[in-house]
């Protein structure tokens, strides 16, 4: 999985937990895009402080993450829906009007869940 995707889910789930200026800092780093030297510029720390932020952040995210596995049973649960919506889809196409319709009703029901 893609670095920034996985620290933009581990921020999600996890950074709430954080000091104000871990999350913040974290955030730019993986979500905006700033480089460290603006980071420190942002906080008004040195660049070796913004980096050992970011990485004080992402090692208590990981403990997080160690012991509840929240990010790990949210991509597990996103692979089963898509798996599920990929089944219906393909009975769907056997089935009259009526079942087509519950089906597609299964379907929308099961991608709004992913959207939460």
């Amino acid at each position: 999985m893609d670095l920034f995707f996985q620290a933009a889910l581990l921020l999600d789930f996890y950074g709430d937990l954080l000091t104000d200026r871990q999350k913040l800092a974290y955030g730019m780093y993986y979500n905006e895009d700033f480089s460290l030297r603006e980071i420190a510029e942002n906080l008004s720390i040195t660049r070796q402080g913004a980096r050992d932020l970011i990485k004080r952040a992402g090692v208590v995210m990981d403990g997080y993450e160690i012991k509840l596995k929240l990010v790990e049973r949210y991509e597990r649960h996103a692979r089963m829906a898509d798996e599920i919506i990929n089944i219906l889809e393909s009975v769907s196409a056997n089935e009259d009007v009526e079942n087509q319709n519950k089906i597609n009703d299964a379907i929308t029901k099961i991608r709004q869940l992913n959207e939460v």
